[in-house]
């Protein structure tokens, strides 16, 4: 989904010298994974079971909390130990351009200029062109989804969640500046507690959608500023080993509460199985935040979850996260062939090659079949994308030292 620092360096808790947190690379490659499969997963079920696993697919949507949560750690982190620097918003910015713009730009001109001229019959039909067009072109289209309370054109609406990243880029430097580390471990907090209370009111006093406090910039800062305080604390000299069975436990029981307490929603007070809950919403967001900035600190500043730091280590995972940007911007693109000209279910509203029925008379294998088929074609594409594109522009990052 977003564009993360191409480098997780920060300074080691310990000696305060730069060094690469490889884990986190793998744990990227979870983040877009998770999204993936929340996006993949496309066939309905009417048995608990099914239902279940359905629920369990798209839960992947926690996958952007952990990608805002590992944004917020990193991002603060450079600007902390750059903040003395003479070149500090020239450098971050030059650098956060070079690594953001150059496929984004390459993709909504594509879906909103190239596609509508080529084939403007189905750009019309998939609504491509005419809401709000001109906000993509300026990282403002999850305002646009807030104000429409849903989403239009189908391949661009991931872009909401850049767009909360690129507004975060766009202010933080100058908090970061303006309040320094004392500044920050207390103002992190009280953005938390505000953000809660925003969606509260919100949802309860002024009746807005869900999808609207979803894509929310207001309403979305938990992830960012719990890898915010990270950062801070970090580096302030918070000694995080002593904590390493708290953290676990804090870990374990905030995401396993978000997950269980979202699928109780969905079974007993009747919400989709395909769209966020207010429960999610008002209490999982703020848990998965908080669960997944454990897991972090856990990562870069323990010893601990050695089999976890294995796994996140490993070259299919770290190779996720090295090409999640152009994963997470193109795979609903990916998604959207492969339900119009090769895989979906009967009941859908294509007529690929294949169904899931004439895969298998278990629907869930030809579920299976997409996911493999459709998560390797997105791999692909950022393979692609990251040779032919992104790493020639990051190479003149070189020009903007700090």
């Amino acid at each position: 989904m977003t564009a993360l620092p191409t480098t997780n360096s920060t300074p080691s808790p310990a000696t305060g010298e730069a060094r690469r947190i490889t884990e986190l690379d793998g744990l990227r490659g979870v983040a877009i994974l998770l999204v993936l499969f929340h996006h993949f997963t496309i066939i309905h079920g009417q048995s608990t079971f099914d239902r279940w696993l359905i629920y369990s697919g798209h839960f992947g949507w926690s996958g952007v909390e952990l990608f805002f949560v590992l944004s917020g750690f990193l991002i603060t982190g450079i600007l902390l130990d750059a903040r003395e620097s003479p070149r500090y918003f020239r450098s971050f910015y030059g650098r956060r351009m070079l690594r953001i713009f150059p496929l984004y730009y390459v993709v909504v001109t594509t879906v909103l200029v190239l596609i509508p001229v080529l084939f403007p019959a189905r750009a019309a039909s998939d609504g491509l062109v005419g809401h709000h067009d001109w906000t993509y072109w300026c990282f403002l289209s999850n305002y646009a989804i807030a104000w429409d309370n849903g989403i239009h054109n189908r391949l661009l609406a991931v872009t909401w969640s850049l767009a909360i990243e690129e507004q975060y880029y766009l202010v933080w430097p100058l908090v970061v500046l303006l309040v320094g580390k004392r500044g920050l471990l207390r103002l992190c907090p009280v953005l938390l507690v505000l953000s809660i209370a925003l969606r509260a009111a919100m949802l309860y006093v002024w009746d807005q959608g869900l999808t609207t406090v979803y894509v929310f910039t207001p309403c979305r800062l938990d992830g960012l500023v719990v890898g915010s305080w990270i950062a801070t604390a970090l580096r302030a000299g918070w000694e995080a080993r002593p904590w390493r069975k708290l953290l676990l436990a804090t870990a374990t029981l905030t995401l396993t509460t978000a997950y269980v307490g979202e699928w109780i929603a969905t079974l007993y007070v009747g919400e989709s199985l395909y769209a966020r809950t207010a429960f999610g919403l008002l209490v999982g967001v703020s848990l998965m935040a908080i669960g997944f900035g454990s897991l972090v600190i856990l990562l870069v500043a323990t010893d601990a979850l050695p089999f976890a730091r294995r796994v996140l280590s490993s070259r299919f995972l770290r190779s996720f996260g090295k090409y999640s940007f152009a994963i997470y911007l193109t795979h609903t693109v990916v998604l959207l062939s492969f339900r119009r000209f090769l895989i979906s279910p009967s009941n859908d509203r294509y007529t690929p090659l294949l169904t899931f029925e004439q895969v298998s008379t278990c629907p869930w294998v030809g579920q299976l079949l997409l996911y493999l088929l459709a998560i390797a074609a997105a791999w692909c594409i950022g393979w692609l994308s990251w040779h032919l594109l992104e790493k020639w522009f990051l190479n003149l990052k070189r020009y903007f030292p700090y």
